[in-house]
């Protein structure tokens, strides 16, 4: 019977197959491609050379990644009691502390029955405000 739990380092990434193979320095070992967990559907795969934890069936070998684990190498950017963070990218995140949410990235849009970005909305109210300040408002 095997580990049922393994922490190891990501050494290849198949986005398109949703898959990693992983390489546990403790043992000089390398997965075969296993599948990277989709909690809640969400997609993000991690990168190569991202510490990650394993789960094993005691019968299988290979198991599911789970994701990455923080360690001294991997430490949170953004912490507290009372904090949401998602990273969706290099630079764009989702943040929400107490009942404020902040929503960032280098272009956001909106979409329903049609769509608008978040620079279209501020410059169509700089448009207005330059229009009331015209009129004496």
């Amino acid at each position: 019977m095997g580990d049922v739990i393994r922490f190891g380092k990501v050494s290849s990434v198949d986005p398109a197959k949703g898959t990693v193979k992983v390489t546990y320095e403790d043992r000089s070992d390398t997965s075969s491609d296993i599948p990277f967990f989709a909690g809640n559907g969400e997609y993000r795969m991690p990168k190569k050379e991202d510490f990650v934890m394993v789960i094993c069936r005691p019968d299988d070998a290979e198991g599911v990644c789970m994701g990455q684990v923080w360690n001294a190498a991997n430490v949170p950017a953004n912490t507290g009691a009372d904090m949401f963070f998602k990273a969706l990218g290099v630079a764009a995140f989702l943040k929400c502390v107490g009942d404020s949410i902040t929503i960032s990235g280098s272009s956001i849009t909106l979409s329903g029955g049609g769509s608008i970005t978040v620079q279209e909305i501020i410059e169509k109210l700089q448009q207005l405000d330059s229009r009331v300040s015209a009129l004496g408002g």
